[in-house]
């Protein structure tokens, strides 16, 4: 009788969430054995940390309120069905071995799928990550799976002069979820970050600004940015007025930074345009 060889797959979620695997299975060159077992022992962390080239978005004492323990894990198989009995709360997982049969898998892992349903939140973060993986009988592999915030994130700070040119302003942002319910609109006053839900493969995003003269109540929409976002990034927009010297009009400095730049970009609306 053929002994059974076991696989281990052991996940870690570090700093961005990540989730680490090891498994057990076949020989080189990635070929299946054909009806052999193996078995899987699951082990999980996390840390939210939005992705960003130069600096870092300090998230995890959002965990506080959303720990580990409810984190949702499960292993779908080739065809994307969940394996029977390999669908747990993390708290409640099995604390042994979970016995596969060869073949391919996906390892899911998230958390915050209520955040997920509308186009945007100030509530919480969506976690997800996922991994495929092969079960054989005789070869160790390890496998990676990045658990990281599965939205954008954006922060609009007006400056601290505006109201004394603008009786109203907002930014008002365009996605696909938002659809044809209107803009996710970031009006004055606001000032926690937005979490937008987001196309996996990433989208694009138009910021529109509205404005409202303070002097003679004159109303302007500019459409001034459209660039990519994709999960886990962040964007910050700083948005200002700027007085002409000779002739005293009032126009607006648009900073955007989307921390993949050396320099954040500056945009500026000459008071002509308002």
């Amino acid at each position: 009788m053929r002994k059974l060889r076991t696989l281990l797959v052991k996940m870690v979620c570090a700093l961005a969430g990540g989730l680490m695997l090891s498994a057990c299975s076949s020989e080189e060159g990635g070929s299946q054995a054909m009806g052999g077992k193996g078995a899987v022992i699951l082990d999980l962390a996390a840390e939210t940390v939005f992705d960003t080239k130069t600096k870092a978005v300090d998230e995890s004492t959002y965990l506080t309120d959303r720990p580990l323990a409810d984190y949702k894990v499960k292993i779908l198989d080739a065809q994307g069905h969940v394996v029977s009995g390999c669908e747990w709360k993390y708290s409640e997982r099995p604390t042994g071995l979970i016995e596969l049969s060869n073949g391919s898998y996906t390892v899911v892992a998230s958390d915050g799928e209520e955040f997920n349903v509308n186009a945007s939140t100030r509530n919480g973060i969506y976690m997800y990550g996922s991994s495929r993986f092969d079960v054989n009988s005789d070869k160790v592999a390890a496998v990676n799976v990045a658990c990281k915030p599965a939205c954008g994130k954006l922060v609009v700070k007006f400056g601290d002069t505006m109201a004394t040119y603008f009786s109203d302003y907002a930014v008002h942002f365009s996605t696909q979820a938002a659809g044809e319910n209107g803009p996710i609109i970031w009006p004055k006053g606001d000032t926690d970050p937005l979490y937008v839900k987001l196309a996996e493969a990433g989208e694009n995003v138009t910021a529109t600004f509205q404005f409202t003269k303070k002097a003679d109540g004159t109303k302007a929409e500019v459409n001034t940015l459209t660039r990519e976002m994709k999960w886990g990034s962040m964007w910050t927009i700083t948005v200002n007025p700027k007085v002409e010297d000779t002739t005293g009009k009032v126009g607006i400095t648009i900073t955007f930074d989307d921390s993949t730049n050396d320099k954040p970009i500056d945009i500026e609306i000459p008071s002509d345009w308002l």
